[in-house]
């Protein structure tokens, strides 16, 4: 992995990061189907693991001639979704198709699998690309350095995060990316252990297996807050918060086949 540079300010965490979010989704050939209008507030848990369950948010669901289709499973083989973890993995997924940009959506939950079918503006297959991948990120902070995150001890994902900005501050001159980071109590007390854990230590920040940066804590942070520098512009910093904004998935899941559905 590649070691990124990093600026320490004020009472602030800051990271320069080393990889694009831009990285796409791919998958098997074949057809596809999509899914439904979003609107807040229509999220339910499946009654059981051998059960299809369906979330729509319209009953027109003529939009599904014209769709894409991720089939999504967990990274593991032997991990069997429970009923609280496909309601988590809907709720964290929804947010992601709303927040990203998905006219229409439909999820199934059925035999250790979610099915997301989901239309974008003009169903722009670059968009629709990004948004498969972006349905099974996860941004996690970690103590410790090494090329392997699972060796890593987890000091906080983005359940811990209450709010996360984008927006661009000067630097040395120069115009930098941001992300804003605000914690919620419960992460603002874990900003403050890890902070303390690994004063005078480095710490370091990952997307899924890549690393993003590694970070130097030179004091601790207390009012659980901090501010990440990002070297991958505006586009990279925008997305890199709507993740965090979404929360963390309950268990590692990979797109399992990624397909385009079209009307003849």
């Amino acid at each position: 992995m590649k070691k990124v540079s990093v600026k320490i300010m004020a009472v602030w965490l800051v990271l320069t990061a080393c990889a694009s979010l831009l990285t796409g989704c791919s998958g098997n050939g074949g057809k596809t189907e999509s899914s439904s209008k979003p609107s807040a507030g229509h999220s339910s848990a499946p009654s059981a693991v051998s059960e299809k369950v369906s979330e729509a948010v319209s009953e027109d669901l003529s939009w599904m001639d014209n769709c894409y289709k991720a089939v999504i499973k967990p990274e593991q083989a032997n991990v069997t979704l429970t009923e609280e973890q496909y309601s988590k993995t809907k709720e964290v997924m929804e947010k992601r198709l709303k927040i990203r940009g998905a006219e229409n959506y439909k999820i199934d939950t059925e035999h250790n699998t979610v099915t997301v079918y989901y239309t974008t503006k003009d169903n722009d297959k670059n968009i629709a690309d990004e948004l498969c991948y972006d349905l099974c990120l996860d941004i996690t902070f970690r103590g410790g350095v090494s090329s392997h995150p699972e060796e890593l001890p987890e000091i906080f994902t983005a359940d811990d995060i209450e709010k996360a900005e984008s927006g661009e501050q000067e630097m040395d001159g120069e115009k930098e990316y941001t992300v804003t980071v605000t914690m919620n109590e419960a992460g603002k007390e874990k900003l403050t252990k890890a902070t303390e854990t690994y004063l005078n230590k480095e710490v370091t920040v990952w997307m899924d297996k890549d690393l993003l940066a590694t970070v130097a804590i030179p004091y601790v942070i207390t009012d659980g807050s901090f501010i990440m520098f990002n070297s991958f512009g505006d586009l990279g910093a925008g997305r890199m918060a709507d993740i965090l904004n979404t929360g963390a998935l309950p268990v590692p899941m990979q797109v399992d086949s990624f397909t385009q559905n079209k009307k003849r």
